[in-house]
Parts: C-alpha cells; structure tokens; sequence
C-alpha cells in the first residue's frame, strides 16, 4: 500500500529528470563536462524540490490519504508510507547523481561500496529484531541506508571517478536541506493546531495540505533558487503566457 503511494508521487519527479539524464550524457559525449556537471546537480537539485513539493503535505496528511483510499488503515502502514516517501526523497538526489556516473562510464566504485553498505543493513535488520523491535525497524534502517548512499557514497565516488568538485556537490545538499528546514514549520504547526479544533477532517487536511506546497514553493522559490534561475523562470512564464494569450 505504501509502495503505491510513494510510486505515483515518484513518478511526477522522474519524468523530469528522464528528461534531463539525454542532456547529460550528450554534454559529456560532445567534451563538455562542465556542462555535464553543471546539467547533474542541477537534476539533483531541482528533483529533489519536485519531490519536496508532493513530499511534505502527503507526510502530514498520510492517514487521511489512506482512510480516504482503503477505508481502513492496515497497521504500521500510515509509518511505513511516510518512511517511503522520506526514503524517495533522498533517492531522488541519488538517482541523479547515479547519471553523471553513467556519462562518464565510471560504475565499478560505485557498485561495489553501495553492494557492501546495501548489505551490511541486513546482519543490523537482523539484531534489531532480536531485541524485539517492530517491522518498522526495518523502514528506518533502509532509511538511513540510503542517506549515507546519496549524501556520501556518491559524492565520493562522483569526486574520484567523475571529477566533481566537493564544493559544488556541499553547495546542492546544503541548498536542499535548508528548503527541507524551511519548508515544515508552517503546516507542521497548521496541523497541530487544527488538531485541537473542531474543524471536519478532510477540511483541515486540505487546508495542511495546500499550505505544505505553498510552503515549500515559497522555500524553493526564495531559497532553493538563486537569482538568474529565478529571472529565467519568470521570463519563460511570461513567454508562455503571452503565447496562450495571442493563441
């Protein structure tokens, strides 16, 4: 159930950043690797906010979107749906970096330190539930597997086998971590607020709901972006707007 969820909200990402993977390949091929760097963190970045975007409100809202679907929340499922979306949003840095990796032919590093971290989370799966702990254990552990993969691994690997420069790769993190910081407090306190009011369940879900995308349009916008991406947005808006308005 989890797993649905979390691939229909992946999907909105990965169509974007299929579209960026031909760009990057091509600029390595024709000799261009500044552009193919420049084109990868790019991706990185900008999946990382589309993900952002349909990540949070569905966070604050998963039991809703469950109760709404299935009419009754299988248990753990509501945490397991949450842990599963926080997981695809640090994929999403992963999978973008994985790319420039592809560009340059350069996968032997990378394989073989993701093998080794992918399995020393079993022997710990393992331990952890020996001590008793729930089938949620595992999520978390997968959780923070794939974190130290993306915010570590690759830029390693990236660094050794592609030429990136460290950086580059800290300014892109650092940039999603503050619109990740910026993006929670207002529906977080949204949602908990209303929670103490008598206020219809799927109205206060809407309304958590629309203030988490606005929120972190908002983060992305004045944060995320710097100022001649944000000039080259509002100008290619205005052109699309004034070819609808002429059509």
């Amino acid at each position: 159930v989890a797993s649905k969820v979390n691939f229909a909200a992946n999907q909105f990402a990965n169509n974007f950043r299929v579209a960026s993977n031909p760009q990057i390949i091509k600029s390595y091929a024709s000799g261009d690797n500044g552009q193919s760097q420049r084109l990868t963190l790019q991706t990185a970045k900008f999946s990382f906010f589309l993900m952002l975007i349909l990540t949070v409100p569905i966070l604050l809202t998963a039991d809703s979107v469950l109760l709404l679907w299935l009419g009754q929340i299988p248990e753990c499922s509501v945490a397991f749906l949450q842990l599963a979306l926080a997981t695809s949003l640090i994929n999403s840095m992963d999978n973008s970096f994985y790319t420039a990796l592809c560009a340059v032919g350069r996968l032997k590093m990378n394989s073989i330190l993701c093998t080794i971290v992918s399995i020393i989370t079993i022997p710990i799966v393992y331990i952890f539930y020996k001590m008793g702990y729930g089938p949620v254990t595992i999520a978390w552990i997968i959780l923070i597997d794939d974190f130290f993969i993306s915010f570590v691994i690759k830029p390693y690997v990236m660094i050794r086998e592609a030429n990136f420069q460290l950086i580059d790769i800290v300014k892109v993190c650092f940039s999603c971590f503050m619109v990740t910081i910026l993006s929670l407090p207002l529906p977080l306190y949204l949602h908990v607020l209303i929670e103490n009011l008598s206020i219809d369940p799927i109205i206060s879900d809407v309304i958590v709901g629309i203030t988490g995308v606005l929120s972190t349009a908002l983060a992305v916008w004045f944060v995320g972006l710097d100022s001649e991406m944000r000039v080259k947005i509002l100008s290619l808006t205005k052109s699309k707007i004034s070819e609808y308005v002429k059509k």
